[in-house]
């Protein structure tokens, strides 16, 4: 008679084995306890913004429109799912589908209701003139998360309607992305 052993679990997420109570890096085999707290939110739990976003249009206050490309990434950091960390790369494209700037930004998000806040951790841009835009020179920054969030908040207003995602920012612009299908 074989004895009754309990149910292991066992997932594979990216290269890291993790088992009840363990987490091992299967690169490094590393071997450290793994934290419940670090499971992310269920999927029926998500904001709908969390996901990966492409742009579609880039309005800006005065009325141009400019092309654009990149992504928008928002990831769930909470048990309710209404704040985390998102991260975007973006590119303002010439006629010919070129790079003419960029913007690569990150940091943490909360939102509530059509209020979404971003954190400005993380910036780095620069770019040509792009229509109205004047050039811009290289600009980086990489801030502390305590100095972000109490010096370089972005108050947003943001809908979500089907697989549209649009964010109306402080200065008038705003910008309309796409959901990437497969990656929520």
């Amino acid at each position: 008679m074989r004895p009754n052993r309990p149910l292991s679990l066992f997932l594979l997420a990216g290269s890291t084995l993790v088992a009840p109570g363990l987490a091992v890096s299967a690169a490094a085999g590393v071997v450290r306890p793994a934290s419940i707290h670090a499971v992310a939110p269920q999927a029926a739990d998500l904001d709908p913004i969390v996901g990966s976003w492409r742009p579609r249009a880039y309005r800006l206050a005065a009325g141009a429109e400019l092309p654009v490309d990149g992504r928008i990434v928002f990831l769930a950091r909470s048990d309710d799912g209404s704040r985390g960390e998102w991260s975007v790369n973006f590119f303002v494209t010439g006629e010919d589908g070129a790079a003419v700037r960029g913007s690569a930004e990150g940091g943490e998000w909360s939102r509530d209701g059509r209020s979404l806040l971003l954190t400005h951790q993380f910036h780095l841009s620069a770019g040509a003139a792009a229509g109205p835009l004047p050039e811009a020179p290289l600009a980086m920054a990489f801030r502390s998360a305590a100095e972000a969030a109490a010096n370089h908040r972005e108050p947003c207003e943001v809908t979500v309607e089907g697989g549209l995602l649009t964010l109306f920012f402080p200065s008038g612009n705003s910008m309309t992305f796409e959901r990437v299908e497969g990656l929520r």
